[in-house]
């Protein structure tokens, strides 16, 4: 409960003072190290205040989603606990979703989300996976072949859960 009071009051805070030096960029990078929070309420939180956050500052946008993407890849090279990636795939996909031009983010997604797919954490974030490959995918068929190429490249061979996983995408996520 104390983080629930903890996190209203900075978004609180936040609201009312939007463009308060308090609330730069560099106060954002500071809370990059609670996205691997084990602690799930508050990576919750954490989404919540990060989309309230973009939100208030477009102009920051860029420089978010280029750390979100550092962070994909550094998972992908550690292959350390998936809490930070759990956590950055919502907000990525929300920063997405407010663009005029999400396309200007479809290298991006190929260098860093894409390859999450054969994570052997990823059935942890599997959920937010699937809903940044079903945006990155509909309409964009050049994508779509991408994610399947990725796919068959790492299918399984003893794992039924990453099967059903990855049947799942083919069959349900992309067009």
């Amino acid at each position: 409960p104390h983080l629930d009071l903890i996190y209203l009051s900075l978004y609180r805070i936040h609201f009312c003072l939007p463009q308060s030096d308090h609330f730069d960029y560099n106060f954002l990078k500071s809370l990059y190290p609670l996205l691997g929070s084990g602690d799930s309420n508050e990576r919750v939180e954490l989404i919540s205040f990060f989309k309230a956050y973009i939100s208030r500052h477009p102009d920051l946008v860029d420089k978010i989603i280029n750390d979100l993407s550092n962070i994909f890849l550094v998972h992908i090279d550690t292959q350390q606990k998936p809490f930070h990636v759990w956590t950055s795939l919502p907000i990525f996909l929300a920063i997405w979703d407010i663009d005029d031009d999400p396309q200007k983010y479809h290298k991006l997604i190929q260098k860093s989300v894409v390859p999450l797919i054969k994570d052997k954490f990823s059935f942890y974030f599997n959920s937010f996976l699937s809903d940044v490959l079903n945006f990155y995918t509909e309409g964009y068929p050049e994508n779509a072949k991408i994610v399947v190429k990725e796919i068959l490249k790492y299918w399984p061979k003893t794992s039924t859960t990453k099967i059903s996983t990855y049947t799942t995408y083919l069959a349900e996520i992309l067009h």
